[in-house]
């Protein structure tokens, strides 16, 4: 079964002198892993320039070093005995270039000086007081450990990895269950199953189409029948487009509360461990998706009266000419298959039911524009307004309980992919939880 391990990278510098140490530093941290890498997820690799360095060209080979693995190092440990190192650009030794790197950064150094014996003759002086001159120098920056033999030094080792990685992992524990784990989620206000993710939008079918006619609406089929004082007349009588607008905009939020509407109710779960203060809660919703609570949307109604339309003299003409042909088209059959009985009762069926807007007829040779017909309207409440932002507060929510809100419903206004976002918020959070519910709308 796959587990979640919290690795770290710690770097392995030290002069060209220590050799035992290094193998020393692969075991203990080989041990560290052993423990806990399956307990509690946690492990340590070890990095030093022989194991995970490579060839490149492009700059010195310290700052190709630190670019290739040392600055992306969590933690070092250092080790010197009788050498200090080779000089570089800007440090007198790799080893304290990359000592500096590392707490300059603001990370660990495990820092010890070896008091292994060793006979004089094989000491450099030299090497060996820039050693001792470090040792005081870095009196100022942190603490070092000495040892004088390889046993002690993986024992001081070990038990400073532990003080220091399961630390911060005990820390972290410690913080998270200190914290509640809220989990916000839409339910269903009559079921109190989760709200589905689609939904079927129906488009609005009692919206005025208002369009003024020109001389060009005359043709010359319809000529004989229509003039451009009929088109004028017509024109005037037209309702204004402020009016229009505002009929639709009524009418199609009704329509949308009666058909593109869910009920649903905000369930917010503590399941962390301890209760959570002070909780507030905050939802956005995208255009396209208004919030009411559900004893308002009660109130929402037809507009109280719709605008009167004029007679268009040209769906007249084209309508007087159309049935004109198509009484004498169907005529011709009537009396052998009983067409002609049955197309006009589809005709005044349709003509009852269905609204046309710009449709292009073309029959035997007639062209013709039906007209929009309206459904019946009610009244409408002029000073009810949709949101788009809902704001929750609880005083408190006990671990391993739940709140539900009271029933509040969602008007989609049109199709589309929605994005609900939600943030939660509470005296025991530095930083607010952040969350995201999509809907599409088709």
């Amino acid at each position: 079964m796959p587990k979640n391990i919290t690795q770290y990278d710690l770097l392995i510098s030290c002069p060209c002198d220590i050799k035992d140490e290094i193998r020393a530093i692969e075991e203990v941290v080989s041990c560290f892993n052993i423990a806990y890498s399956t307990v509690l997820g946690l492990s340590i690799q070890a990095k030093h320039w022989s194991n995970s360095a490579y060839p490149e060209s492009g700059g010195n080979s310290q700052s190709l070093l630190n670019k290739q693995f040392i600055q992306d190092c969590d933690a070092a440990v250092a080790v010197f005995w009788t050498r200090f190192g080779s000089p570089t650009d800007n440090h007198e030794s790799g080893t304290e270039a990359e000592i500096e790197l590392m707490i300059a950064s603001g990370k660990q150094v495990f820092l010890y000086f070896s008091d292994v014996p060793i006979p004089p003759s094989k000491v450099e002086k030299e090497q060996y007081e820039r050693v001792e001159a470090f040792k005081e120098k870095y009196k100022n920056k942190g603490v070092y450990w000495t040892f004088s033999n390889i046993d002690d030094f993986k024992q001081l080792l070990r038990a400073h990895l532990d003080q220091h990685f399961l630390s911060l992992k005990k820390v972290a524990e410690i913080s998270n269950a200190k914290k509640p784990e809220f989990i916000l989620s839409f339910i269903d206000a009559e079921t109190g199953d989760p709200i589905p993710d689609k939904f079927k939008y129906r488009w609005p079918a009692g919206l005025l189409h208002r369009r003024e006619l020109s001389e060009r609406d005359i043709e010359e089929i319809i000529a004989d029948k229509v003039t451009i004082d009929d088109v004028k007349a017509y024109n005037e009588k037209l309702p204004s487009i402020e009016i229009v607008e505002e009929f639709n905009s009524q009418q199609k939020l009704y329509e949308n509360a009666q058909n593109n509407c869910w009920n649903m109710q905000i369930k917010i779960s503590n399941s962390g461990k301890t209760v959570g203060r002070s909780v507030s809660i905050d939802i956005d919703l995208p255009d396209g998706i208004l919030v009411y609570h559900d004893y308002d949307i009660k109130d929402i109604s037809a507009p109280r009266s719709i605008p009167e339309m004029p007679k268009n003299p040209v769906i007249d003409a084209y309508n007087e000419l159309h049935e004109s042909r198509m009484m004498n088209h169907y005529q011709a059959f009537s009396k052998e298959f009983g067409w002609f009985e049955k197309h006009m009762n589809m005709m005044e069926e349709l003509s009852l039911t269905t609204s046309f807007t710009g449709f292009h007829l073309d029959t035997n040779g007639i062209s013709g524009r039906l007209i929009d017909t309206l459904i019946s309207a009610k009244e409408y409440n002029y000073d009810l307004c949709g949101h788009s932002r809902l704001s929750m507060d609880i005083a408190s929510l006990v671990h391993s309980r739940e709140y539900i809100s009271d029933t509040i419903s969602l008007i989609f206004e049109s199709r589309g992919c929605f994005a609900i976002d939600f943030e939660i918020m509470c005296e025991e959070y530095e930083e607010p939880l952040i969350g995201k519910y999509e809907i599409i709308v088709e």
